[in-house]
């Protein structure tokens, strides 16, 4: 399995292919863009600098860079755009055609009808994204009409479901991408509308620092706790996602609701979903099922997270070469996790928590 591994400076890239990183996939926010469409209208599900290239010529030194190494570099065109930033849009495509990249990650799949001219004869592979909510084997045609190359599973896959996904892909020729690191949302992001608008709260590491809680060492209990839980949540609202602000559940008159459901919806949100979710353990199912490509998500990290994330992922996919079994695997696994870490396996943010329990694990 291929590591996919976020980049958002163009003097990252070494550092991200020394730790191990296969793969690499970036954004560009231009300043033409945020000029007309200003922050609202995202290009590509980040519309913060810090989480983006800033110009074609940034691009090219990465794929420059890249290519010489033999590592591919993708760029992310992962939003739902209006008929108005289309024509944008496509030059922004054939401009980073022209800066190298290998390819799209695309979600706005209507979008595809319109690249006729831009990607010719397969000259970019298109990736399509977690945003397209592909849940099912009956999708991966539907896009291999479309021209699509590999199919970039949504976070809330079960390993069953990404099991029959994986096997009909590599019937029709195509690979299979899964989430494993970071930021494991509970909704579906193809149909998630809230503005994902950061002005720093994981760059500016400061304001953790300040609230005593380091970003890479925290402890959930006291990452979360009520003392500071009430400063936190100013920050979000002022700097971070909606989704992660906390949130109480009515009804609308008043009707009853039950408590156990009350509080599954409002523990879906909040700021727990930001921390280091991890599916590092399921990678032994992964690989036996037909996954090609696992992607570490937060190009908004700092480059420190990224070596670490990187690193720690590198090193479990090695423990496939050992010849250990799975319940050895999974243990190994939670025990590197706190190596680069320093906290323990959280099961709460686990990406796969079937692995977790070894009873509930897909037979062989």
């Amino acid at each position: 399995m291929n590591i996919v591994a976020p980049l958002s400076h163009k003097d990252e890239i070494k550092y991200l292919l020394n730790s191990g990183a296969n793969e690499i996939y970036c954004g560009v926010l231009t300043e033409e863009w945020k000029n007309k469409f200003v922050d609202f209208a995202s290009v590509d599900r980040r519309p913060y600098p810090h989480a983006c290239l800033k110009n074609y010529n940034e691009l090219e030194m990465v794929t420059q860079y890249g290519r010489k190494k033999g590592v591919p570099v993708y760029l992310t065109i992962n939003e739902f755009y209006s008929n108005d930033q289309i024509p944008m849009i496509i030059t922004h495509i054939a401009k980073a055609k022209e800066a190298g990249i290998a390819g799209l990650i695309i979600a706005d799949f209507p979008l595809l009808f319109h690249l006729k001219n831009v990607v010719k004869k397969k000259s970019l592979k298109i990736h399509i994204s977690g945003r397209a909510n592909v849940l099912n084997k009956k999708a991966l045609g539907f896009f291999k009409e479309l021209g699509a190359d590999r199919i970039i599973l949504p976070r809330q896959i079960t390993l069953e479901e990404a099991k029959i996904i994986s096997e009909q892909a590599k019937v029709l020729n195509m690979e299979t991408e899964v989430f494993i690191l970071n930021l494991r949302c509970r909704f579906l992001d193809g149909f998630c509308t809230f503005y994902h608008k950061s002005n720093g709260l994981i760059k500016n590491t400061l304001k953790l620092r300040t609230l005593k809680v380091p970003w890479l060492k925290h402890k959930p209990s006291s990452f979360l706790g009520s003392r500071i839980r009430p400063k936190l949540q100013k920050i979000i609202l002022k700097d971070f996602f909606g989704c992660c602000l906390d949130y109480d559940v009515e009804t609308e008159g008043n009707r009853p609701i039950p408590e156990n459901l009350k509080n599954r919806i409002r523990n879906s949100f909040g700021l727990e979903w930001v921390l280091n979710s991890c599916g590092a353990c399921s990678l032994y199912r992964l690989n036996k099922i037909g996954v090609t490509q696992v992607k570490i998500v937060g190009r908004e990290n700092e480059l420190e997270k990224k070596i670490n994330d990187i690193q720690f992922i590198k090193e479990t996919l090695l423990l496939l070469k050992t010849g250990i079994t799975e319940e050895q695997f999974i243990e190994t696994s939670k025990v590197l996790y706190t190596k680069f870490y320093s906290i323990p396996c959280n099961s709460k943010l686990c990406y796969y928590p079937a692995t977790s329990n070894p009873k509930a694990l897909l037979k062989p």
